[in-house]
């Protein structure tokens, strides 16, 4: 008898954002962007996606769209569980944008994004 294993994260947190900045940034659970954890922390935030203490995503999904919402939007860096910044060339990875969907498996506790298309939204789902 043959079986198999399927992820079971029956809970969805979605997130869409504007990243403006072509800098590395955290995300806040509200969509705002900071150039550290600790100026997210002075700011009174948590990183997305802010589960309860001990829990976190089992998988992350992310892709960008313009402005509009209806088409493919440009290529953005992401970062997971990073302390600080990433570098482009160290612990980050490209998204290269045109319709690309990225899913990581977790555990996701942070992440992070630079974006070079200023009008662009990055869609971020993550499952727990």
């Amino acid at each position: 008898m043959a079986s198999e294993v399927f992820q079971y994260a029956p809970n969805r947190v979605y997130l869409d954002l504007s990243a403006s900045s072509t800098t590395w940034n955290v995300v806040a659970t509200d969509g705002t962007l900071y150039a550290s954890i600790a100026a997210l922390r002075t700011a009174g935030k948590s990183p997305w996606p802010n589960l309860d203490p001990g829990g976190f995503l089992q998988f992350l999904s992310y892709r960008s769209t313009t402005s509009t919402g209806i088409a493919d939007g440009g290529p953005f860096g992401v970062a997971i569980n990073q302390a600080a910044a990433p570098t482009d060339t160290t612990g980050s990875r490209l998204v290269s944008g045109s319709g690309q969907t990225i899913n990581d498996p977790g555990p996701v506790y942070c992440i992070w994004i630079r974006k070079t298309t200023a009008t662009d939204i990055v869609q971020l789902t993550g499952g727990y």
